[in-house]
């Protein structure tokens, strides 16, 4: 092999490299359930610091809860295509039945 190939190999390799590093790191967005309950607990902090910041009242266990109700949502799948408000449980449906 002549050294111009071998540059253009090495070259490409490191590319490749970058690229795969900044797929992983960089692209992959985090899920809900890769978060630790340290973690989860040090955001609902973050957040109910935020909300009294700006005036309004955000206990750190009401934040716990609406965090672990949205990684439920997530986790069922659920898709609202509406924003009509729910119905509570055991309400009849519009129309009677």
């Amino acid at each position: 092999m002549n050294d111009g190939y071998t540059w253009w190999l090495v070259v490409l390799g490191i590319a490749i490299g970058v690229a795969v590093v900044w797929l992983t790191a960089v692209r992959l967005p985090r899920r809900d359930d890769d978060q630790t309950t340290s973690e989860r607990e040090a955001e609902a902090r973050w957040i109910g610091a935020t909300i009294e910041r700006d005036g309004g009242i955000a206990p750190q266990a009401l934040v716990e809860e609406i965090l672990d109700l949205h990684r439920s949502y997530l986790a069922s799948g659920a898709v609202v295509t509406h924003h009509e408000d729910p119905a509570p449980p055991g309400a009849t449906p519009p129309g009677g039945r």
